[in-house]
């Protein structure tokens, strides 16, 4: 009976610790507002983003694109930032099991195509 309630709790343990792998950014994105502040996004969101895009303008204006990524459906939230406030959310789908690797199939010098 020892034993039971020592792997129940150790199965509680790791399941609870390993919540944290799945976390998926659609929950929290429902709470994220355009013209929110990046601190306030950090509240909401946490602080574990890609820094996708950041630049000053000839105009003065900074933008910054932050990313926060879906892990359960391959997705990223790509959120826009103009000088420190939210102007834009997307979201892009990630083709996960496609990677782009450029491969060459045929010997040039294979003697059989001449």
């Amino acid at each position: 009976m020892k034993q039971i309630i020592i792997s129940m709790l150790l199965v509680t343990v790791l399941l609870t610790s390993c919540s944290s792998l799945f976390y998926t950014a659609d929950y929290d994105i429902k709470k994220v507002q355009l013209g929110m502040a990046k601190r306030d996004i950090l509240k909401v969101m946490g602080n574990d983003y890609e820094m996708i895009y950041m630049s000053k303008g000839s105009d003065n204006v900074f933008v910054e694109v932050m990313g926060y990524r879906t892990y359960v459906n391959g997705g990223i939230y790509k959120l826009y930032l103009e000088d420190n406030e939210l102007v834009q959310i997307e979201k892009e789908w990630l083709d996960l099991h496609n990677c782009h690797h450029s491969t060459n199939t045929s010997d040039s010098n294979d003697s059989s195509t001449n």
